[in-house]
């Protein structure tokens, strides 16, 4: 993991994952949480404390990360892979 995105959903997710796979990353968005098979499953055993995360095997074949669910979880990311840049998107509240 090189790139972990702090910012939480409608701070421009999809746009900074485009951005990033523009740059040569392979991105982990949400969409891929509802499209690989077993991956709901992985995150969901996580939330529920059935089962500690595995994150390098999680995201074996990405560089980058974006988006819910993994945002939630950036200081745990930031323990795994201590040499990857932050990357925290925000928002207006307001707008």
């Amino acid at each position: 993991m090189q790139v972990i995105g702090a910012g939480f959903m409608r701070t421009g997710a999809l746009s900074t994952q485009a951005a990033l796979q523009t740059l040569g990353y392979r991105c982990c968005h949400m969409k891929e949480v509802h499209q690989a098979k077993g991956y709901p499953d992985v995150w969901l055993g996580l939330v529920s404390g059935q089962a500690p995360m595995d994150w390098k095997a999680l995201f074996h074949g990405y560089e980058a990360t974006v988006d819910l669910p993994a945002c939630a979880y950036y200081e745990e990311l930031m323990k795994e892979f201590p040499d990857a840049n932050v990357l925290l998107n925000v928002r207006d509240p307001n707008k």
